[in-house]
């Protein structure tokens, strides 16, 4: 699957969830996008995102022992080419680990805030970071696991 094939004309994006991408320093930006054909996703997703910038201004806080890239991107989408959590990397010249990953078909709030908690917890598992800064990133989901699991 190629990014132009998420991002065509048929696919709407709903809101991407960042913060000042692209700083140069120890901390790594995060930035988090829905595509869907669903127009449900809509409300949902503006539901859901001012929880996500808590979640993402905290992950961006965290000062790296081995910064080894500039940000994470995540598109989230329902695509048939997908399954729900299925992770395809999309290969890139620059210091950015870019992923596509599925969802499920939208069936409320309550699950898709969960999907997507789960997402980004999947792609930061996949991101190869140094053992110290995956554990920094895993402290930091295991609080917020309450928020966004049912």
């Amino acid at each position: 699957m190629s990014l132009a094939a998420l991002t065509s004309d048929s696919y709407k994006f709903y809101y991407t969830v960042s913060k000042s991408l692209f700083q140069e320093g120890t901390i790594i930006k995060f930035s988090i996008a829905v595509v869907s054909k669903n127009r449900a996703y809509t409300k949902a997703y503006r539901w859901i995102t001012p929880k996500l910038m808590g979640l993402m201004d905290e992950l961006e806080q965290v000062e790296m022992t081995s910064p080894l890239g500039e940000a994470v991107l995540i598109i989230a989408t329902d695509d048939d080419n997908l399954l729900p959590y299925e992770m395809k990397e999309i290969p890139n010249c620059d210091a950015y680990f870019q992923y596509a990953a599925g969802i499920a078909p939208y069936t409320g709030d309550e699950q898709l805030k969960s999907d997507i908690f789960t997402v980004i917890t999947k792609v930061i598992e996949r991101v190869p970071f140094a053992k110290p800064d995956h554990e920094q990133y895993a402290s930091i989901l295991k609080v917020w696991a309450s928020r966004f699991m049912q």
